[in-house]
């Protein structure tokens, strides 16, 4: 089906579970799967690099995939991980040192292959955790920070107001139930991630007793350039149906 690349630092509590099970998930889908944690930022730059602009053999991969847990934040609405633990001036802006190496312009040799990409990791800003202020961009449909570009799926466990939650045992909340939805359940990929969204929310509201600044909404643009996000004073008793094109 496609290619995976699955990474994260995993110095948060769970990040090492996540990474696994992932590898795990994206195998039971029939990608081939290729896992570095804690790489450092050049390392994994090279890596994103070559898998962008391979020669692939035709008709070989539907997709290409990448799977990224661990610390992270946002500097003026611009998100960024922190590859390893170890080298945490390290940053890694999402959309400058990720994305734009999958651009259609940057990657003519991915053809019309679809670039997937899931992010578990805290948008503070300028920070590794906590709340953060709203970005004014997409604003009547919610505060994503990344552009939406042709072929491309982003899929980020937070917004920026929220910080990325999970535990030693279970692992992100997210991330468990994106990968159990992505086998178990036979539906389209918007579909999923509409499930996905509302597990979230309602079992990080349940842990934090509807605490919303510590309830986790993800958020997803898809490569139709339609944002998919709840904001915070929307996010109990309303729910959407997903609005972007399943890939």
């Amino acid at each position: 089906a496609g290619l995976a690349i699955v990474t994260g630092n995993t110095g948060p509590a769970g990040v090492e579970l996540d990474i696994d099970r992932m590898e795990e998930t994206f195998k039971k889908l029939n990608f081939v799967v290729i896992k570095n944690p804690n790489p450092s930022t050049n390392f994994l730059v090279a890596l994103l690099h070559v898998a962008a602009k391979y020669q692939y053999p035709e008709g070989f991969f539907r997709f290409i995939a990448l799977y990224c847990a661990g610390h992270g934040g946002s500097i003026d609405g611009h998100a960024f991980i922190y590859p390893t633990d170890n080298d945490r001036s390290s940053r890694l802006y999402v959309e400058e040192g990720i994305l734009r190496e999958f651009y259609p312009e940057n990657s003519p040799s991915l053809g019309s292959r679809t670039r997937l990409f899931f992010f578990d990791s805290c948008l503070k800003d300028d920070a590794v955790k906590g709340p953060s202020e709203d970005s004014a961009q997409f604003e009547d449909t919610g505060d994503a920070m990344l552009p939406a570009r042709g072929n491309i799926l982003v899929a980020y466990a937070t917004s920026l107001t929220f910080g990325s939650r999970g535990n030693k045992r279970e692992g992100g909340y997210w991330t468990r139930h994106l990968r159990r939805n992505l086998v178990d359940l036979d539906l389209s990929l918007s579909t999923i991630l509409d499930i996905t969204w509302e597990e979230t929310v309602i079992e990080t509201a349940k842990r934090n007793q509807g605490d919303l600044q510590k309830t986790q909404g993800p958020h997803y643009i898809s490569c139709q350039g339609l944002v998919y996000l709840k904001r915070k004073n929307s996010l109990h008793g309303i729910h959407i149906s997903a609005i972007f094109v399943a890939v």
